[in-house]
C-alpha cells in the first residue's frame, strides 16, 4: 500500500518509490521516484549515474592539464599571457563538450 514503507524510505540511503501506485506518503519520503513502475528504470539509472561520474573524473582532469599546460609556461615566461588564455579556455571548451556527451541517450 505504501504507507507503511514511508518511515523505511526516509531512513534508507537511497529510497526508491513507485509513482502511480505508490501512497503520497512514501513518494514524499522518496529519494528516487519512477514515474512509470518499471524496475528496469533503475539498470538504466545506475549506468548513468557511473558514466556521469567517469564523465566528471575526466573534466577534472583535462581542467587540472589545462590549467598547468597553460600557467606554467606563462609563469616561466615561455609563452605570452595572451596565449596562455586562449589555451585555458580551449580547456574549459573541452570540458564543456566532453559534458554534453551525457545528454547522447
Amino acid at each position: 500500500d505504501g504507507i507503511n514503507d514511508a518511515p523505511a524510505l526516509a531512513r534508507a540511503s537511497i529510497g526508491i518509490s513507485m509513482g502511480r501506485g505508490g501512497s503520497r506518503a512514501a513518494i514524499d519520503a522518496a529519494d528516487v521516484i519512477l514515474l512509470h513502475d518499471d524496475l528496469k528504470k533503475l539498470d538504466w539509472l545506475f549506468g548513468k549515474a557511473m558514466e556521469t561520474e567517469r564523465v566528471v573524473k575526466q573534466n577534472l582532469t583535462i581542467a587540472t592539464l589545462a590549467i598547468f599546460v597553460a600557467a606554467i609556461p606563462a609563469l616561466l615566461g615561455y609563452v605570452p599571457l595572451w596565449l596562455a588564455v586562449v589555451m585555458h579556455e580551449g580547456g574549459t571548451v573541452i570540458v564543456g563538450l566532453n559534458g554534453l556527451r551525457l545528454l547522447r541517450k
